[in-house]
């Protein structure tokens, strides 16, 4: 089990393993991961050997290693780890001034929208209008942000060649 006390961790894996029968081993992988909630990012296949990048949720990543290693000869296995927790609070706290300066805004121009009509009353509108706009536009991005750190934090990557017998040669 991977336990990361509330640090932001993102997981990668790479493996080689040597197997019997490349299209039965990726299959079940294949099966295996869209059981447990991932998907195949991406998979290449040549004469005798497959590669293979596979989404895994985090919490399934040691199943998943062991179903892998059960599968064949395990020529290398890394497990490297990345910690974004720091970024992660970096990108929340920028994205926390820009909603305050979004809802900062907004309550000027309701103030705004209480007063006479004037021409500079409509001029001033419309530069709160457009500084709305740019604040709201930099809250997406940092929550567009927010969103692919989750979704690589949640789901480790795993990059696998797998070889059939005989044509796995030691580097």
């Amino acid at each position: 089990v991977v336990i990361t006390n509330g640090r932001k961790i993102i997981y990668t894996v790479n493996m080689s393993v040597t197997v019997k029968d490349l299209k039965d081993v990726s299959r079940q992988l294949s099966e295996r991961v869209n059981v447990s909630g991932g998907w195949t990012e991406s998979s290449r296949e040549e004469r005798g050997y497959m590669y293979l990048t596979y989404r895994v949720p985090v919490a399934e990543m040691n199943t998943f290693i062991d179903l892998l290693s059960g599968c064949g000869e395990v020529n290398e296995k890394s497990i490297n780890t990345r910690d974004i927790t720091d970024q992660y609070a970096d990108t929340e706290r920028a994205k926390d001034l820009y909603v305050k300066e979004y809802e900062a805004y907004a309550a000027l121009y309701e103030t705004l929208s209480t007063e006479p009509a004037s021409p500079e009353n409509t001029d001033n509108k419309l530069r709160i209008l457009k500084a709305m706009q740019e604040a709201a536009s930099m809250i997406d991005a940092y929550n567009g942000e927010l969103s692919s750190y989750d979704q690589l934090v949640d789901y480790a990557t795993f990059s696998i060649y797998l070889y059939e017998e005989n044509v796995y040669e030691e580097p």
